[in-house]
């Protein structure tokens, strides 16, 4: 079963939000309970953030995401975990900080959290 399957049996996580125009997808993300193996101890995750090439730049990611903390504030979900290995700053704009930095399957990684403060 793939996240999104799981979300439709879930009212908590996990939880995926998806962003169309008609019949085309635009964006999604998800919150996942687990998104980094090995990083179990750190729950829930956004996750799968994913906005269609040619839309980027309209801001439809940063909406997603923020809808996915609101949700996550709203049921007391936090705090909020994810990874990335080059977005950093994109998310501390947005007020996630930086837990550590680790080296995951030969690559860096940034794992970042919102406590919603």
């Amino acid at each position: 079963m793939n996240d999104m399957e799981l979300a439709l049996l879930s009212d908590l996580v996990p939880q995926t939000w998806v962003l169309s125009d008609r019949n085309r997808l635009l964006g999604s993300v998800s919150l996942l309970e687990c998104d980094l193996e090995g990083y179990e101890h750190y729950s829930p995750w956004l996750a799968d953030v994913y906005v269609e090439g040619s839309h980027r730049g309209h801001g439809y990611g940063k909406w997603l995401i923020e809808a996915a903390m609101d949700f996550a504030r709203s049921k007391k979900l936090l705090p909020l975990y994810l990874y990335t290995p080059d977005h950093q700053r994109y998310y501390e704009k947005m007020g996630w900080n930086i837990v550590e930095v680790v080296n995951y399957q030969g690559k860096q990684i940034v794992i970042m959290v919102f406590d919603g403060f």
